[in-house]
Order: C-alpha cells, then sequence, then structure tokens
C-alpha cells in the first residue's frame, strides 16, 4: 500500500473480518500519519477512529409514530433470533415506549420470526389462527421478516395498510420493490457519505480526533 497518495484508509470491519490484518493496516498508517477509520467495528483495535451506527432513536422514534400519529394501541411484535443482541435491544425499546404510552401488550402478539421468512410464516399462521383477528399494527425486528409479512396478509386479501400497519427495520434493498414500500429505519448512506467525507477532511486538517463517532438511522416512513 503506497501510502504516499493516500489520504485515509476506511475499513468496513464487517467484511475484513481478520483482526491481523486489520492491525496490520493499522500499524502502516501510523507510520506514515494516515487516519484509518473503522466502520462498524464488533471488536477493540490498537488504533484507529471508530465509527458505529445509532439505530435506538430511529426504532424508538418508529414506534412512538405508530402510536401518537395513528393511534396504535393493539400491537404484534416480531423479534429475530431468542438472545439476539439487536432483536433484543429493539425489543426492549419496543415494550418500554408501549409502557410510556400507557399501551398494554398481549403476549400471545409476540413471538421468533428468527430474522428469516419460514420462521415468520410458521409465527403468522399462529397469529392468523386467533379468532380476535389481527391486531393493528405488526411491528418487525427487520425488513426481511416485514416483507414475508406483507406476502401473507396479501395472500388473505388483508390490505396493507389499511387493515394491518407493517413495519421493518434496515432498510435492506428488496425493501425497494416490496408492495407497498415499508416503512422502516435505514442508514441513510448519501448522509453517511458526506459525514465520513467531513470527518477525514478534519483528520487532515490536524484536527484532533475522538476515538470514536455515532452516525444515526433515520425513521423512513413510507407506504405501509
Amino acid at each position: 500500500m503506497d501510502f504516499s497518495v493516500i489520504d485515509a484508509v476506511v475499513v468496513y470491519t464487517q467484511c475484513l473480518k481478520c483482526r491481523a490484518i486489520v492491525e496490520d493496516i493499522l500499524a502502516a498508517a501510523s507510520q506514515h500519519q494516515v487516519p484509518v477509520f473503522l466502520v462498524e467495528p464488533t471488536e477493540r483495535y490498537s488504533s484507529g477512529i471508530r465509527i458505529t451506527f445509532d439505530e435506538l432513536d430511529a426504532f424508538r422514534e418508529l414506534v412512538t409514530h405508530l402510536i401518537e400519529h395513528h393511534h396504535v394501541t393493539k400491537f404484534a411484535c416480531i423479534a429475530g433470533f431468542r438472545g439476539n443482541p439487536a432483536s433484543e435491544t429493539r425489543e426492549m425499546i419496543f415494550r418500554d415506549v408501549l409502557k410510556e404510552h400507557g399501551i398494554a401488550f398481549d403476549e400471545k402478539w409476540f413471538g421468533y420470526g428468527d430474522f428469516y421468512s419460514c420462521p415468520t410464516k410458521a409465527l403468522m399462521g399462529r397469529f392468523l389462527a386467533e379468532p380476535e383477528g389481527l391486531p393493528e399494527a405488526i411491528v418487525c425486528i427487520n425488513d426481511s421478516m416485514a416483507i414475508t409479512v406483507c406476502e401473507i396478509l396479501e395472500e388473505r386479501g388483508i390490505r396493507v395498510p389499511e387493515d394491518v400497519i407493517v413495519t421493518g427495520f434496515d432498510g435492506i434493498v428488496q425493501e425497494q420493490y416490496n408492495f407497498p414500500r415499508l416503512t422502516t429505519c435505514r442508514r441513510n448512506l448519501n448522509r453517511f457519505g458526506s459525514f465520513l467525507a467531513k470527518l477525514i477532511e478534519r483528520a487532515n486538517a490536524g484536527e484532533e480526533m475522538k476515538r470514536e463517532y455515532v452516525f444515526p438511522y433515520t425513521l423512513d416512513v413510507s407506504e405501509s
């Protein structure tokens, strides 16, 4: 790597998972005083500027939007894997927001879709078998499960969002082709690009940098 023509190094650690390689990059960059930005690191490294993502505020805003804008009082929630940290954090926020608004949650409307289609279909079979009918909104912990829910409801002639609101999380590419488009939380990559570019400019200008910066997810209120 020719550091004489490099202003900064950006490492997406979710793709480059070999710690030894990352540490080699950090050591070489340090020798040439080139800043290294570690995007979404899952472990601690010897140096580098960490960039992490805050999804909590956006998910809280999503659930609050359903309550305060759409006046939803009856919810279902489809979580990911049992014990998965991201899933359990979003579930906790979901429950906290309902509690803050004085809304009781019936546990029969909670289940695990394991982030994927087949487990979500099985769970939706249980929900659809309830004699009282579905609740007003189904909050899914990720977009993949939300897309599956929309497909199942369409097969049953249940309209989204007229009969049941469905929300997701992540802003995956497949969401762009879902009908209706999902209300979800996503990383605004255009804003993130500008955010990262400004950090690189500041580092190259010699400004003292923090060890970690946080970029927020954005609530995207759409059609579902």
